[in-house]
């Protein structure tokens, strides 16, 4: 749709048209007359203790008004980039940390993620400028999409944890037998400068690019994501690498068991133990920042960010290790005639086959159906490389049909010329014979228990405290025992670091609902409540730790 926007001045304010000539439409983006009137009016309805997504700014104005309505945050989404605030109100913007403000064009579904996990607990409302409801529809429908994605990302984030919480401290626990000696990733730091990496994945793609692959490996070193793997040794290519990061037991059973590779592997500490135990080569030890067993014991590995998909830490590995130039092979990021897998990859249960949930950009141009959790990758790929220095390392997507990647060109297999040859890799060391530390994990287990029974005796404590009339004094009392808990290194290093989003509402009820200056009976019995539903939480979760079966051997 043909528009534009225009400027306009009258006593010195400056004013915006939404201009569509071909419908002979124009919009004033602020009322000329009524300009305060019309937004405090507006901004009047704004409630305490909500996150406020508001869609266009218009000249500015709006932002004095919410210097006068009350609100957790606002975050402002300008769709029109011609809009220029002035320094007043980009100073305004700097100075009050409940206002945030971003153009279209900068944004992602990521972002929208980012401020609904912060805002966990309070209520959301997506209000549309006075002035923008008749501008571009197509424009606001894409605000109000991403904002739907991002929404989605949350909840599905959110229900990975709940799912993952258990695995993400059992198993690296299980491996700290070993990780507590592997040599750590940062022993290849920048070791391939100038070279060429093809980075495997097991989209639909790989299988048309097999040949491609074979034809390149004396030239570029050959990165597999674990469920990959098998079906590059089928077609007799072995990685230079493999990466794997997932601590699901689907994982091993799908990708890994039986599996004959002895190669070198760059893991989390949190993958899954029984690749780690049956892997007899060598192993290379990296963190990811929501492992909060490892660290604890290997402070000297380098901790990447956690990401949704294998691909995104194989590729921020690629940018530390020095590659100059990376091949995504694989990587389609889209359901390729419904299919989430390459043929002959083993895939999940139910996890081919699949109607699509959402549409997105492919690289021919065209739309392409993907899902949430392939969207989810998408959006983790785009904002990774969105920091990447493109003089120092380039991507190319050899998916001609996949989802569109930013800063990522499409090129055909055909057009690639790899002049460079491969050095070596690193050498390796004898992976059999690493001692099995077990005594650390023992350790751990007993300063569970330990901390189980302070969890105990405070919660026989709570018990004595009247559960209809709770006294500042009694407030004072359940604060003072929850700090108790929370001073113990294994709640807040490593428990609650698994229960971000319970624990991220909590906090957000007592920093937006419960702060305000007169505190109610009621208010005080409901933050108790809040303090023992946090910390039965620990609790229960404390003993499902104690009670799998895969630790019985060390309990």
């Amino acid at each position: 749709m043909n528009y534009s926007i225009d400027t306009y001045f009258e006593n010195d304010q400056k004013y915006y048209i939404y201009n569509e000539e071909s419908k002979h439409r124009k919009v004033f983006l602020n009322s000329i007359t009524h300009t305060f009137n019309e937004l405090e009016k507006f901004t009047k309805k704004f409630e305490s203790n909500n996150l406020y997504i508001l869609i266009g700014v218009g000249n500015g104005k709006i932002i004095e008004s919410l210097l006068k309505a009350n609100f957790a945050h606002c975050l402002i989404i300008e769709p029109y980039d011609e809009i220029v605030l002035d320094k007043k109100h980009m100073e305004i913007i700097r100075d009050n940390k409940n206002i945030t403000f971003y153009y279209l064009k900068d944004i992602s579904s990521l972002l929208f993620n980012e401020y609904i996990k912060k805002f966990l607990g309070l209520k959301v409302n997506i209000l549309v400028h006075p002035r923008y409801e008749n501008t571009n529809k197509y424009k606001l429908k894409e605000i109000t999409e991403l904002i739907k994605n991002g929404t989605t990302m949350t909840k599905v984030n959110e229900n990975t944890e709940n799912y993952f919480k258990l695995d993400w401290v059992v198993e690296p626990l299980l491996n700290l037998k070993y990780t507590t000696s592997l040599p750590s990733i940062d022993s290849l730091k920048n070791k391939y400068q100038g070279e060429t990496a093809l980075l495997i994945a097991s989209g639909p793609t790989l299988e048309e690019n097999i040949s491609f692959i074979k034809k390149m490996k004396s030239n570029a070193h050959i990165f597999s994501v674990g469920s990959a793997l098998k079906k590059l040794l089928n077609h007799h290519v072995n990685p230079d690498f493999v990466t794997a990061i997932d601590s699901s037991i689907k994982n091993f059973d799908a990708h890994f068991k039986g599996v004959n590779y002895n190669g070198p592997m760059i893991i989390s500490g949190m993958l899954n133990s029984n690749i780690v135990n049956q892997h007899k080569g060598p192993i290379y030890l990296t963190n990811l920042n929501i492992d909060s067993v490892t660290k604890l014991y290997r402070t000297d590995i380098p901790v990447f960010p956690s990401v949704p998909s294998v691909a995104v830490y194989t590729l921020q590995l690629m940018k530390y290790l020095g590659f100059s130039k990376v091949y995504l092979i694989g990587q389609d990021l889209a359901l390729i005639d419904g299919e989430y897998y390459a043929n002959g990859v083993t895939v999940h249960q139910h996890s081919n086959k699949f109607e699509p949930q959402l549409y997105v950009e492919a690289n021919d141009g065209r739309k392409v159906g993907t899902l949430y959790s392939l969207y989810a990758h998408l959006q983790s790929f785009n904002e990774l490389i969105s920091v990447f220095d493109h003089e120092t390392i380039k991507i190319y997507n050899l998916s001609k049909h996949g989802a569109k990647i930013k800063g990522v060109e499409y090129v055909s297999p055909d057009s690639v010329i790899i002049e460079s040859t491969k050095k070596g890799n690193p050498s390796d060391y004898d992976r059999i014979n690493l001692d099995e530390n077990k005594e650390v994990i023992i350790n751990f287990i007993e300063n569970l228990k330990i901390t189980k029974n302070i969890i105990d005796e405070t919660l026989e404590k709570f018990k004595k405290l009247n559960t209809k009339v709770v006294t500042q004094k009694d407030l004072k009392i359940a604060l003072n025992l929850l700090t108790r808990i929370r001073s113990q290194e294994i709640i807040e290093d490593v428990i609650l670091m698994q229960l971000t989003f319970f624990l991220q509402k909590i906090n957000n009820k007592f920093e937006y609902i419960f702060n305000k200056e007169s505190i109610t009976n009621q208010d005080r019995l409901d933050m108790v409540s809040e303090i023992i539903r946090l910390i039965e939480a620990v609790y229960k979760y404390i003993n499902e730790i104690l009670d799998d079966e895969r630790l019985e051997d060390f309990v």
